[in-house]
């Protein structure tokens, strides 16, 4: 997949979030991809219990914007 050789170069800190039962794009991806982020880079690693690929935000629509609002502060402190 593209994105993995990617975020290698990322240079802002970074927020995944991937459903465990996804589909489409195993959960396995999310998590690698949080491995080659640059150190101090990563922000977080959410991983949503039983979502899949298209409905993450149907099922932790709170914790979703809670987390992006948390990167937010952090990116704005």
């Amino acid at each position: 997949m593209v994105n993995i050789s990617k975020v290698p170069h990322f240079e802002c800190p970074t927020l995944i979030m991937h459903g465990t039962v996804d589909e489409v794009i195993h959960v396995d991806h999310g998590k690698r991809l949080s491995e080659l982020i640059p150190e101090g880079q990563l922000f977080g690693l959410e991983l949503l219990e039983g979502a899949g690929h298209n409905d993450m935000e149907l099922l932790f629509f709170d914790r979703m914007i809670a987390r992006v609002g948390d990167l937010l502060a952090h990116v704005c402190d």
